[in-house]
């Protein structure tokens, strides 16, 4: 337990606490890297929500088109289906956002397919899911050994597995993608953090910078994070929040100083 609070409690101190950023500079010897790793968690964490709700939204909006799918019969590896004129599909919304074509198309040049058959393979377009300009196709092969019905199951749990990897995947790429952020983000506030002790007359190297730098990044991780849940948005919001930053990037290298002469 007081390990943890180690790793927790700069998320408060680093607002007031003088002596949290004394003990950056005198007493560690390096940036806890559990603190890193929950700053960067709560600073992505409204964002990834949002991406999870998606995710799940997504899927869902899978399930109903493949629902309305005309059966599918799969023999020596190509497939076929009863219907012979394409058949318009619906979201949740009971909007029509594309159809599905029995015939074989070129699923580049048709703005308006969702699904196709093409000989040994169903083709899935996107084209107005998530953006009018987006466009991407993707093929679902079948063995050529497999003949029988390619059941709503069957591409239920395609896409199921497409949604398990997504969760998994998605949030560790980016959590990782944005903890090199903020170590760089830490870099340039501690090169900055160069410029403010020269100005004070100082003589803070940049190892201790950096780490007072990254206790000063923690209150703005926290603010985000508040403001993300609250929904609080503003014009330049990013560019104050680092400002502010700078603000506690100041009081660090004061209170160090402070500590230094006593």
């Amino acid at each position: 337990m007081n390990r943890l609070n180690e790793w927790l409690y700069p998320f408060v101190g680093a607002f007031f606490d003088k002596h949290l950023y004394q003990e950056a500079v005198h007493v560690w010897r390096a940036v806890p890297f559990p603190i890193i790793i929950i700053a960067v968690i709560i600073g992505n964490l409204p964002g990834m929500l949002v991406t999870q709700n998606l995710i799940q939204a997504l899927r869902d909006e899978a399930y109903l088109i493949i629902d309305q799918l005309p059966p599918l019969k799969l023999a020596n590896g190509e497939l076929s289906t009863t219907i012979t004129q394409p058949k318009p599909l619906y979201n949740s919304s009971h909007k029509q956002i594309g159809v599905f074509n029995p015939k074989p198309t070129n699923p580049s040049l048709d703005e308006h397919l969702l699904f196709a058959i093409n000989p040994k393979e169903l083709v899935f377009a996107t084209p107005q899911l998530l953006n009018p300009q987006i466009h991407e196709i993707s093929h679902t092969s079948y063995p050529s050994h497999y003949n029988g019905d390619v059941t709503a199951s069957i591409l239920k749990h395609q896409v199921d597995l497409g949604y398990v990897l997504t969760k998994l995947i998605l949030p560790l790429f980016v959590l990782c993608l944005m903890f090199f952020v903020f170590i760089l983000e830490g870099v340039l506030v501690a090169i900055i953090g160069l410029g403010l002790s020269h100005f004070q007359n100082k003589d803070l190297s940049i190892k201790p910078l950096f780490r007072i730098a990254i206790i000063a990044l923690l209150p703005t991780q926290v603010i985000s994070c508040v403001f993300a849940f609250a929904g609080i948005e503003f014009n330049y919001q990013p560019y104050v929040l680092f400002i502010s930053s700078l603000f506690f990037l100041y009081f660090g290298i004061h209170a160090s100083q402070s500590d230094k002469k006593n």
